[in-house]
């Protein structure tokens, strides 16, 4: 078993907390909380190797509490996307946006080009255009 003394004027409980759940899978871990300071005890699990963590938990631990600064720095940031997600806006379309005349005028020479390539086409010799009944039949056939 190996004991721990943090500062808890250094790194705050929920750090401690955060950091000893990464060794929860080869140690039970229990955290005893004083005035000035916490107490993280580490027992090894059943068919562990019983291993000195302190260098590990004590990285560990100081990693947790950049990404707790980090996380703490970002609250704002964070609110404000839920918020604007959650909430709708619907949006009013500005009168300058759209087509301009002639995005119109070409838009309609566009379209009417199509129709009459449409109107062209008279041959099917692949049969493209018939649906599956006209080509085989209807599936009601089978006796």
């Amino acid at each position: 078993m190996e004991s721990l003394k943090i500062s808890l004027k250094k790194f705050s409980l929920p750090q401690i907390r955060y950091a000893s759940y990464l060794f929860s899978r080869d140690f039970y871990v229990r955290i005893e909380k004083g005035k000035d300071s916490c107490s993280v005890h580490f027992s090894p699990k059943e068919g562990v190797k019983s291993r000195s963590i302190k260098r590990e938990f004590f990285a560990e631990l100081e990693d947790e509490k950049f990404r707790s600064g980090l996380f703490d720095s970002n609250k704002d940031l964070r609110e404000y996307l839920v918020k604007s997600a959650l909430v709708y806006k619907p949006s009013v379309p500005d009168p300058q946006e759209g087509l301009t005349k002639e995005e119109e005028e070409e838009l309609d020479r566009i379209i009417a080009e199509v129709e009459s390539e449409l109107k062209k086409e008279k041959e099917d010799p692949l049969e493209i255009k018939k649906t599956w009944e006209e080509r085989y039949g209807s599936k009601n056939k089978r006796k």
